[in-house]
Protein backbone atom coordinates (compact mmCIF):
# COMPACT_ATOMS: atom_id res chain seq x y z
CA UNK A 1 0.00 0.00 0.00
CA UNK A 2 1.35 3.41 -0.83
CA UNK A 3 1.57 6.26 1.70
CA UNK A 4 -1.29 8.24 0.18
CA UNK A 5 -3.68 5.31 0.51
CA UNK A 6 -2.57 4.70 4.11
CA UNK A 7 -3.14 8.35 4.92
CA UNK A 8 -6.63 8.27 3.43
CA UNK A 9 -7.56 5.17 5.43
CA UNK A 10 -6.31 6.73 8.66
CA UNK A 11 -8.13 10.00 7.96
CA UNK A 12 -11.38 8.23 7.12
CA UNK A 13 -11.14 6.30 10.39
CA UNK A 14 -10.50 9.49 12.37
CA UNK A 15 -13.47 11.28 10.83
CA UNK A 16 -15.77 8.36 11.69
CA UNK A 17 -14.53 8.16 15.30
CA UNK A 18 -16.91 9.59 17.90
CA UNK A 19 -16.01 13.12 18.95
CA UNK A 20 -15.90 14.12 22.57
CA UNK A 21 -17.74 17.28 23.56
CA UNK A 22 -15.52 19.48 25.68
CA UNK A 23 -16.91 22.06 28.08
CA UNK A 24 -17.83 25.33 26.38
CA UNK A 25 -14.81 27.22 27.72
CA UNK A 26 -12.47 24.73 26.07
CA UNK A 27 -14.17 24.97 22.71
CA UNK A 28 -14.16 28.73 22.22
CA UNK A 29 -10.77 30.29 21.51
CA UNK A 30 -9.93 33.36 23.57
CA UNK A 31 -9.27 35.46 20.48
CA UNK A 32 -12.75 34.63 19.15
CA UNK A 33 -14.34 35.58 22.45
CA UNK A 34 -12.54 38.90 22.52
CA UNK A 35 -13.49 39.61 18.92
CA UNK A 36 -17.13 38.80 19.60
CA UNK A 37 -17.23 41.51 22.27
CA UNK A 38 -18.09 45.10 21.45
CA UNK A 39 -15.11 45.77 19.20
CA UNK A 40 -15.13 47.85 16.08
CA UNK A 41 -14.33 44.99 13.70
CA UNK A 42 -14.16 47.30 10.72
CA UNK A 43 -11.37 49.50 12.15
CA UNK A 44 -8.62 50.01 9.62
CA UNK A 45 -5.17 51.55 9.70
CA UNK A 46 -3.86 54.25 7.34
CA UNK A 47 -3.22 51.58 4.68
CA UNK A 48 -6.82 50.35 4.80
CA UNK A 49 -5.86 47.05 6.51
CA UNK A 50 -8.02 45.72 9.33
CA UNK A 51 -6.52 46.09 12.81
CA UNK A 52 -8.14 43.05 14.44
CA UNK A 53 -4.92 42.01 16.22
CA UNK A 54 -4.57 45.52 17.62
CA UNK A 55 -8.23 45.56 18.62
CA UNK A 56 -7.78 42.28 20.47
CA UNK A 57 -4.78 43.58 22.38
CA UNK A 58 -6.48 46.87 23.21
CA UNK A 59 -9.59 45.06 24.44
CA UNK A 60 -7.45 42.65 26.47
CA UNK A 61 -5.52 45.57 28.00
CA UNK A 62 -8.75 47.29 29.00
CA UNK A 63 -10.25 44.15 30.54
CA UNK A 64 -7.10 43.02 32.33
CA UNK A 65 -6.37 46.50 33.72
CA UNK A 66 -9.93 46.88 34.95
CA UNK A 67 -9.75 43.44 36.57
CA UNK A 68 -6.44 44.10 38.33
CA UNK A 69 -7.46 47.60 39.45
CA UNK A 70 -10.75 46.35 40.91
CA UNK A 71 -8.91 43.51 42.68
CA UNK A 72 -6.44 46.04 44.10
CA UNK A 73 -9.26 48.21 45.42
CA UNK A 74 -11.07 45.24 46.96
CA UNK A 75 -7.92 43.87 48.59
CA UNK A 76 -7.20 47.34 50.03
CA UNK A 77 -10.73 47.43 51.47
CA UNK A 78 -10.16 44.01 53.06
CA UNK A 79 -7.32 45.48 55.10
CA UNK A 80 -9.79 47.86 56.77
CA UNK A 81 -12.62 45.31 57.07
CA UNK A 82 -10.42 42.62 58.62
CA UNK A 83 -8.31 44.94 60.74
CA UNK A 84 -8.03 42.55 63.69
CA UNK A 85 -7.33 39.51 61.44
CA UNK A 86 -4.72 41.11 59.17
CA UNK A 87 -1.06 41.12 60.15
CA UNK A 88 1.08 44.26 60.14
CA UNK A 89 2.84 42.82 57.09
CA UNK A 90 -0.35 42.90 54.97
CA UNK A 91 0.33 45.03 51.91
CA UNK A 92 -1.31 45.51 48.52
CA UNK A 93 0.56 47.10 45.61
CA UNK A 94 -0.21 47.42 41.92
CA UNK A 95 2.34 48.68 39.41
CA UNK A 96 3.10 48.02 35.73
CA UNK A 97 0.45 45.33 35.42
CA UNK A 98 1.60 43.40 38.51
CA UNK A 99 -0.52 43.11 41.65
CA UNK A 100 1.24 41.96 44.82
CA UNK A 101 -0.65 40.90 47.93
CA UNK A 102 1.70 40.33 50.86
CA UNK A 103 0.10 38.45 53.72
CA UNK A 104 3.18 38.10 55.91
CA UNK A 105 5.66 35.32 56.62
CA UNK A 106 3.01 32.83 57.71
CA UNK A 107 0.85 33.00 54.54
CA UNK A 108 3.21 34.27 51.82
CA UNK A 109 2.63 36.54 48.84
CA UNK A 110 0.16 36.41 45.97
CA UNK A 111 1.34 37.78 42.64
CA UNK A 112 -1.24 38.46 39.93
CA UNK A 113 -0.02 39.81 36.61
CA UNK A 114 -0.96 40.36 32.99
CA UNK A 115 0.54 38.17 30.27
CA UNK A 116 -0.26 40.23 27.19
CA UNK A 117 1.31 37.90 24.58
CA UNK A 118 -0.95 35.05 25.80
CA UNK A 119 -3.96 37.28 26.57
CA UNK A 120 -3.98 35.82 30.09
CA UNK A 121 -3.75 36.79 33.72
CA UNK A 122 -1.31 34.71 35.73
CA UNK A 123 -1.65 34.03 39.44
CA UNK A 124 1.10 32.81 41.72
CA UNK A 125 -0.55 31.61 44.92
CA UNK A 126 1.29 30.56 48.09
CA UNK A 127 -1.53 28.05 48.70
CA UNK A 128 -2.25 26.49 45.30
CA UNK A 129 0.73 27.44 43.13
CA UNK A 130 0.75 28.98 39.65
CA UNK A 131 -2.36 29.31 37.50
CA UNK A 132 -3.03 30.86 34.07
CA UNK A 133 -6.45 32.40 33.53
CA UNK A 134 -8.11 33.03 30.16
CA UNK A 135 -10.92 35.54 29.67
CA UNK A 136 -13.92 33.40 28.70
CA UNK A 137 -17.64 34.17 28.95
CA UNK A 138 -16.93 37.50 30.66
CA UNK A 139 -14.78 36.06 33.47
CA UNK A 140 -11.24 34.78 34.04
CA UNK A 141 -11.14 30.96 33.98
CA UNK A 142 -8.35 28.47 34.69
CA UNK A 143 -9.04 25.91 31.95
CA UNK A 144 -7.56 22.89 33.73
CA UNK A 145 -10.01 23.02 36.62
CA UNK A 146 -12.69 25.49 35.56
CA UNK A 147 -11.94 27.69 38.60
CA UNK A 148 -12.42 31.41 38.19
CA UNK A 149 -9.79 33.91 39.32
CA UNK A 150 -12.21 35.60 41.72
CA UNK A 151 -13.58 32.30 43.00
CA UNK A 152 -10.11 30.95 43.76
CA UNK A 153 -9.10 34.16 45.56
CA UNK A 154 -12.36 34.14 47.53
CA UNK A 155 -11.82 30.52 48.59
CA UNK A 156 -8.15 30.85 49.52
CA UNK A 157 -8.44 34.19 51.32
CA UNK A 158 -11.49 32.93 53.24
CA UNK A 159 -9.42 29.94 54.39
CA UNK A 160 -6.45 32.13 55.36
CA UNK A 161 -8.51 34.67 57.35
CA UNK A 162 -11.00 32.05 58.59
CA UNK A 163 -13.93 34.27 57.60
CA UNK A 164 -16.07 34.70 54.51
CA UNK A 165 -14.45 37.00 51.95
CA UNK A 166 -16.65 38.64 49.30
CA UNK A 167 -14.97 39.46 45.96
CA UNK A 168 -18.26 40.01 44.09
CA UNK A 169 -17.68 43.79 43.92
CA UNK A 170 -14.73 43.22 41.58
CA UNK A 171 -14.99 43.64 37.82
CA UNK A 172 -15.66 40.47 35.81
CA UNK A 173 -16.66 38.50 38.91
CA UNK A 174 -18.64 35.42 37.94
Amino acid sequence: MNNILKSRIILSYLFKAPKLALPKYRQTPVRKILLSSNLNASATNSNGIQNSANDIKLHYEKISNETLESLTERLDELSDELDDLVSNEYDVSFSNGVLNLKLGAEHGTYVINKQTPNLQIWLSSPKSGPKRFDFIDNTWIYKRTGDTLHGLLTKELSEIFKTSIDMSKCSFFF
